[in-house]
């Protein structure tokens, strides 16, 4: 990684021999999309300094600290998480790499940035940097508390309660038969959906859960007490032993057949952030219990085949 952030300093600064090409360097640094909130936390005057990412190049960040630009990306897996900045004009850079359970990517902002600013300042022969060990541990709290200025309120969530469409089954209106983690009719939910971009979208039935499978991310469906449709979506750790906070969920929305007789949902929509319509499968769905079925006949049938021969 040091040689990789080298080649960066180096092919932005357009130094002969890099082992990134400076031109291919300068295309992937163009300002694609501007950015208008991602790391917009770290602003003042709530904080003695500013680390706002304001354009999207092609798979770099970029932003301006202590007026210097800088470039920067982060990535992740499930446990394993990593940060790049590079000061080119400066010709400084920090990687650092982290383990454990990053729900929401909180320790990438409260730690490793935290730590690499902290960095930068040493490197800029700033003797009294503006992050210190309490400042760090208790981040924001420390500006936070002190600052005069305070952040525009959170929009409300869009009151979808009074939609009308009698085709739409909305979240209250979901019956239950007194398991709130089930609707009545639950056969009619159960299925393959699928959308054109995304891995299919499988519900099913595992000891009278209700499951989601979508690609590798699964989770369990459950009835909330107001009425949802909700998706406790697994992470690495058991996320029922999450602080409320930190559980990553997303939720369903149904669709009726147009024809009555079909009680089945033609289509389901997956809410994450962002809505995405998945239509039923024509594919036959087998159910756990018929698939048990089909083995053990098979497996019959294999059994005679070798007595006959």
């Amino acid at each position: 990684m040091a040689k990789y952030m080298i080649g960066i300093i180096d092919a932005v600064n357009g130094k002969q021999g890099s082992v990134l090409n400076s031109e291919v360097m300068k295309q992937i640094t163009q300002p694609m999309i501007y950015m208008t909130g991602f790391n917009s936390f770290l602003n003042r005057p709530t904080f003695p300094v500013s680390f706002k990412d304001c354009v999207y190049g092609y798979g770099h960040m970029l932003g301006s600290y202590r007026g210097y630009d800088y470039i920067h990306h982060g990535g992740a897996t499930f446990g394993h998480f990593s940060y790049i900045t590079t000061i080119p004009s400066l010709n400084m850079g920090v990687f650092s790499v982290i383990s454990g359970d990053d729900y929401l990517y909180k320790d990438i902002r409260n730690m490793q940035m935290l730590m690499q600013l902290y960095l930068f300042d040493m490197m800029m022969g700033i003797e009294e940097p503006w992050i210190d060990q309490d400042g760090a541990c208790s981040f924001p709290d420390k500006w936070k508390q002190s600052s005069r200025t305070f952040p525009a309120p959170e929009q409300a969530a869009p009151d979808r309660s009074t939609e009308t469409d009698p085709k739409v089954i909305e979240y209250r209106s979901l019956d239950t038969d007194g398991d709130m983690s089930l609707p009545a009719d639950v056969e009619r939910y159960l299925g393959q959906y699928t959308n054109p971009v995304f891995p299919p979208l499988v519900l099913k039935l595992e000891e009278s859960v209700m499951k989601f499978e979508m690609g590798q991310s699964n989770g369990t469906v459950s009835i909330k007490p107001d009425g949802r449709m909700e998706i406790l979506l697994n992470r690495p750790t058991d996320p029922l032993h999450l602080p409320e906070a930190d559980k990553t969920k997303a939720y369903l929305h149904f669709v009726l057949a147009s024809d009555v007789t079909n009680q089945k949902m033609e289509s389901v929509e997956f809410e994450y952030v962002e809505r995405y319509k998945f239509h039923r499968s024509s594919a036959l769905y087998l159910s756990s219990s018929f698939v048990a079925i089909l083995g053990t006949v098979f497996f019959t049938l294999f059994k005679i085949n070798l007595f006959l021969l």
